[in-house]
C-alpha cells in the first residue's frame, strides 16, 4: 500500500468516526434513554455503607437517564443514625440527582454540573456525652482518610468538579440533649453556582417562624477560604418582607472557623418579632432599623454558637403601650437600643427615649441567648428605668407568654414628685415628694398586688398594700396604709399659696383694690375643689383606700391618732369615719360627694370639740401665731350646680363656737366668713374689749341660713346678733346688738350692721340706731336669756356660758322655760286685772 492510499483511507476513518461521534452527541442530546437499574439498589447501598458506616436503605427506584448530560435519579433514601441514637433517621430524602458533563468524562475528568436534592430531613442530634450523629469516621478513621487525600492531592490536580448544587424543601432539626435545645429550621431553597471558581454567588430562601426570607449571595474566590485567607461573603434580600444586607469575613485556620458578620434590616415590626419568640403578644411596635454584629469562632457547630458574641443596635422607632380605655393610648418614642448577648450570658438591653415629653432611661437583663431557642416557660427580668428623676427597678420572673399576668417580682420606687406619673400609668396620684416604694408587685388574672413594709412619703413611714383589679372598664385600686407615725408636712400643702387680707378699716382710695384681691384669694382656694370635681366627674381609676395613723404630726406638734376610709368611683367620692384625735380636741367627719348632669349635691357630718385651730392654721402657715379653740357641729345636705356653690340649695344645721386667744390674717381661711370676722374685729375690741368667745346656731334652709342664736361675748360688751346669708346671691346681713356688762343708765351700745356681698364686706354704724334700738332691746324679750343665764352679776368672762350656749338642748330648754315663765308673768297680769 503507498503512502497516498495510506493517508487516504485514515482520513475517510477520521471522517466517519468523527461523524458517528457527532451523530451519537446530536443523538444523546435529543434523545434521553432512561432506564431502571435493578442492581443499582445494592451497588448504592453498599457504597453509602461503606461510606457512612451506617445502615442505608434506597426504597424507591434508581434510573439511569443517558444523554448529552447523564443523569442519575435515586428515591427514597434513608441513611440510619449510629449506635447511642434515637432510632430516627440521621437524613431522609425523597430524591437526589446526580447529572454528569460527558466532554469532561473523554478526558478522564468528573464534572457534577447538577447536584440536587428536595424533600430532606436532617435531623442532627448532640448526646450529653459530647457524641454527635454527624461525624462518620472515628478518630484513626479520619486519620487516615486525611493522609489519603492528602497523598492524592499532592499528586496533582482534584478530578472531580461541581457546577451548582441546589437544595430543595429541607427541614433541620438540631437537638442538644446537654442542653435540652431544640432549633428548628425550614429551608425552602439553597442553590449554590460554582460554575465559575472566581466569581461564586448563592440564592437561599425559606422560613422561620413561618416569616419568610429570601437573600442571594455574592463572595469572594474559593480559594482564599480553603486557602486559609480571608473570604468575604456579600448579601442581600429580604426578611419578612424587610429589606435586609448580609456582610461576612471567614476565616479558616487549622480546622477552625473564625467569622465576622453584620446584618441589617430595614422597617422591622418589632411586636410581630416579640410575638414570634413568645415573649409578648399584640403589640405595636416598630423601628427603622436593626443592625446586628455577631462575631464567631469555634471547630464545631457546637463551639460556634456556645462562643458568639452578639451586638444589636435598634434605630429610631416607637412602642404603642396597651391603654387601659379607649382612646388613650400612651406612645414610647425611642431614638436608639442597643443589647448585647452570648449563649451562655444573659441579654442586656438599654434604651433611652421619651413618654408624654418626658425622658425615659431602660435597662434590661433577661434570659441567656440559648434558653430562647427552647420552649423556654420563664423569662427572667432585671429592669431598672429611670421616667423624670423617678427610679424605678423590677427583679423576677415573668411566665411566657406575658399575657398570662401571673408573676411575683421585686419593685422598688423612688423619686421626687409621685404625681408626673399621673399621664403615664392613668391615675390621680397627688403630688407627694420624695417618697420611695419597696416590696413584691405581683399579677394574677384579676389584675396586681403591691405589698410593701417599707414605703416612704418624706419622714412618713408606711405599710402599704394594694390591690388593682383591671378586669373592669377603669382599674379598681384597694389601697390599705397603715402607719406608725405620719408627718402631715410630708403631704403637699405648699400649693395653697394665698394672700392675706387687711384687716384694718381701708381707705377709701383702697377699697376697690382689697375686694379685688379678695375676690382673686376665693378663686383660688376654690381651685382644690374644682380639681376635686374634674377627678370625680370621669376618674381615671376607682379607689378604696383605708387609712390608719398611730401617731399624727404636723411638724414638731404631736395632733393624736387618725383614721378614715375614702371612695372614689364614677361620679361619687366619700369619706367615711374620719377620725383624728388631738389633743385638747377630737375630729370626726364623714362626707360624700356626687357629680351628674343635674349638678354637684353631697351630705357632710363633722363634729369638732374644742379644737386648738392654731394647730390647723400651721399646717398652712408654719410662721402663724394665730391660735384658740373651736367647735363645730355640721349636719347638711348640699347641693348646687358644682362644688364651688355647694351651699346653694343646701339644709341643715351649722353650729359653730370658738374661743379666741391670738386672731390675725391668715392667707389660708381667706374667705367671706372670716373677712367679716376680721371687719368686725376692731369694733368688738373698742376700749380695749378682749374677744372671749363667739356662738353661732345656725340652720339652713334651701341654700339660705339664719341664726337660731348668734352671741359674742367680749370683756365689757355681751352681744347678741341676727345673721342671714343667701348663699344663691352670695350676700349677707348681720346685725349685732352689743350690750354693756357694766351697770349704767344706758347699757345698750350703739348697733353694728353688716350689709354687702362675699367679696365686698361694709361695716355701717348709723348714729340714729341708738334711741330706738334701745327702746326695741328694753322691751325685747332677748334680754331675758341673758339674765337668766348670767344671773344678777354678768362676769367679765363667759367662756363657759358659751360652752353651754352651744349645746342646742340646752338653748332649746332654755327658751321653753323662758316662754313658760313669759306665759306665766300675763297670766298673772290678767289675774291682778
Amino acid at each position: 500500500m503507498t503512502l497516498r492510499n495510506f493517508f487516504s483511507r485514515l482520513s475517510k476513518s477520521l471522517i466517519a468516526f468523527a461523524v458517528v461521534i457527532g451523530l451519537l452527541t446530536g443523538a444523546l442530546k435529543f434523545i434521553n434513554l432512561s432506564f431502571t437499574l435493578e442492581s443499582g439498589h445494592r451497588i448504592l447501598t453498599e457504597q453509602l455503607q461503606s461510606y457512612t458506616g451506617r445502615e442505608v436503605n434506597i426504597d424507591g427506584e434508581v434510573e439511569l437517564t443517558i444523554s448529552f448530560f447523564p443523569e442519575l435519579l435515586v428515591k427514597q433514601i434513608h441513611i440510619g443514625n449510629p449506635e447511642g441514637f434515637n432510632n430516627k433517621n440521621f437524613i431522609s430524602v425523597s430524591k437526589v440527582r446526580l447529572t454528569v458533563a460527558l466532554l469532561p468524562l473523554l478526558t478522564g475528568k468528573i464534572h457534577l454540573s447538577d447536584i440536587s436534592a428536595s424533600q430532606a430531613k436532617i435531623n442532627l442530634t448532640n448526646n450529653k456525652d459530647g457524641s454527635n450523629n454527624w461525624s462518620f469516621y472515628t478518630d484513626d478513621q479520619q486519620t487516615k482518610t486525611d493522609d489519603k487525600k492528602t497523598t492524592k492531592n499532592n499528586s496533582g490536580k482534584s478530578h472531580l468538579s461541581i457546577g451548582e448544587f441546589q437544595l430543595r424543601n429541607i427541614a433541620i432539626n438540631y437537638t442538644d440533649k446537654s442542653r435540652n435545645q431544640v432549633i428548628k429550621t425550614e429551608l425552602d431553597q439553597l442553590i449554590i453556582n460554582i460554575k465559575d471558581p472566581l466569581k461564586p454567588h448563592a440564592n437561599i430562601s425559606g422560613k422561620v417562624q413561618n416569616y419568610p426570607y429570601k437573600i442571594s449571595f455574592k463572595s469572594d474566590s474559593l480559594k482564599k477560604l480553603h486557602s486559609g485567607e480571608p473570604w468575604l461573603l456579600h448579601g442581600t434580600g429580604h426578611i419578612a418582607g424587610s429589606k435586609t444586607k448580609l456582610e461576612a469575613s471567614t476565616q479558616i485556620i487549622k480546622h477552625e472557623l473564625k467569622a465576622n458578620l453584620d446584618i441589617e434590616i430595614n422597617k422591622v415590626n418589632l411586636g410581630q418579632l416579640l410575638a414570634t419568640l413568645e415573649i409578648i403578644t399584640a403589640q405595636d411596635a416598630t423601628t427603622d432599623k436593626i443592625s446586628i454584629n455577631a462575631k464567631l469562632h469555634g471547630s464545631s457547630l457546637a463551639e460556634l454558637y456556645e462562643q458568639a458574641e452578639i451586638n444589636l443596635d435598634i434605630g429610631k422607632g416607637y412602642w404603642m403601650l396597651p391603654a387601659v380605655e379607649p382612646n388613650q393610648q400612651k406612645i414610647l418614642y425611642f431614638d436608639n437600643a442597643s443589647a448585647f448577648t452570648s449563649w451562655e450570658k444573659p441579654l442586656e438591653l438599654h434604651l433611652n427615649g421619651i413618654i408624654f415629653e418626658l425622658p425615659i432611661k431602660l435597662d434590661l437583663k433577661t434570659n441567656r441567648l440559648s434558653e430562647f431557642f427552647d420552649e423556654v416557660k420563664k423569662l427572667d427580668l432585671d429592669l431598672t428605668f429611670n421616667i423624670a428623676d423617678i427610679d424605678s427597678t423590677l427583679q423576677g420572673t415573668l411566665d411566657l407568654p406575658v399575657k398570662s399576668k401571673l408573676f411575683n417580682l421585686d419593685l422598688s420606687v423612688q423619686g421626687k414628685d409621685l404625681e408626673i406619673l399621673n399621664p403615664i400609668i392613668n391615675t390621680d396620684f397627688p403630688p407627694f415628694n420624695n417618697f420611695s416604694l419597696s416590696g413584691k408587685l405581683i399579677g394574677n388574672e384579676k389584675g396586681f398586688i403591691i405589698k410593701s413594709a417599707n414605703t416612704s412619703i418624706g419622714d412618713t413611714q408606711l405599710q402599704t398594700s394594694i390591690t388593682i383589679e383591671t378586669h373592669a372598664a377603669k382599674p379598681l385600686w384597694n389601697i390599705n396604709l397603715s402607719s406608725s407615725q405620719l408627718q402631715l408636712k410630708d403631704f403637699a400643702f405648699d400649693d395653697w399659696n394665698i394672700k392675706p387680707t387687711v384687716t384694718e378699716q381701708q381707705k377709701p382710695s383702697q377699697q376697690g383694690q382689697n375686694q379685688s384681691q379678695t375676690l382673686i384669694n376665693e378663686r383660688l382656694i376654690y381651685e382644690p375643689l374644682r380639681r376635686l370635681e374634674t377627678i370625680i366627674s370621669n376618674p381615671k381609676m376607682h379607689v378604696n383606700l383605708n387609712l390608719k395613723v398611730d401617731k399624727l404630726h404636723s411638724g414638731e406638734e404631736y395632733l393624736g391618732k387618725a383614721q378614715f376610709k375614702l371612695h372614689l368611683i364614677d361620679n361619687e367620692f366619700s369619706l367615711d369615719n374620719a377620725d383624728i384625735e388631738i389633743p385638747g380636741g377630737r375630729i370626726t367627719l364623714s362626707l360624700s360627694l356626687k357629680k351628674d348632669n343635674n349638678g354637684a349635691s353631697g351630705h357632710a357630718v363633722i363634729n369638732i370639740n374644742k379644737l386648738d385651730y392654731g394647730i390647723a392654721t400651721r399646717l398652712f402657715i408654719p410662721d402663724s401665731e394665730v391660735s384658740g379653740k373651736a367647735s363645730l357641729r355640721v349636719d347638711l345636705e348640699l347641693g348646687g350646680s358644682d362644688f364651688t356653690d355647694l351651699f346653694n340649695t343646701t339644709t341643715g344645721q351649722f353650729d359653730i363656737a370658738t374661743w379666741p386667744k391670738n386672731t390675725k390674717s391668715v392667707k389660708v381661711l381667706n374667705l367671706w366668713s372670716t373677712n367679716l370676722y376680721l371687719v368686725l374685729l376692731p369694733e368688738l375690741q373698742k376700749k380695749e374689749s378682749k374677744v372671749n368667745c363667739f356662738v353661732g346656731l345656725m340652720s339652713l334652709n334651701d341654700g339660705i341660713m339664719k341664726e337660731d342664736l348668734f352671741v359674742v361675748d367680749t370683756t365689757k360688751l355681751w352681744i347678741k346678733g341676727n345673721f342671714t346669708v343667701d348663699f344663691k346671691q352670695e350676700r349677707f346681713k348681720l346685725s349685732l346688738f352689743p350690750r354693756s356688762k357694766t351697770a349704767r343708765l344706758f347699757s345698750l351700745q350703739t348697733p353694728i350692721r353688716v350689709d354687702g356681698s362675699f367679696s365686698d364686706v361694709n361695716l355701717t354704724v348709723k348714729p340714729g340706731d341708738l334711741i330706738g334700738t334701745y327702746f326695741s332691746f328694753i322691751t325685747s324679750p332677748l334680754t331675758a336669756p341673758i339674765k337668766r343665764v348670767f344671773g344678777d352679776k354678768t362676769p367679765d368672762d363667759a367662756s363657759a356660758i358659751c360652752e353651754q350656749l352651744f349645746d342646742r338642748q340646752y338653748v332649746e330648754k332654755l327658751n321653753a322655760e323662758l316662754e313658760q315663765e313669759q306665759q306665766q308673768e300675763v297670766i298673772d297680769m290678767l289675774d291682778a286685772d
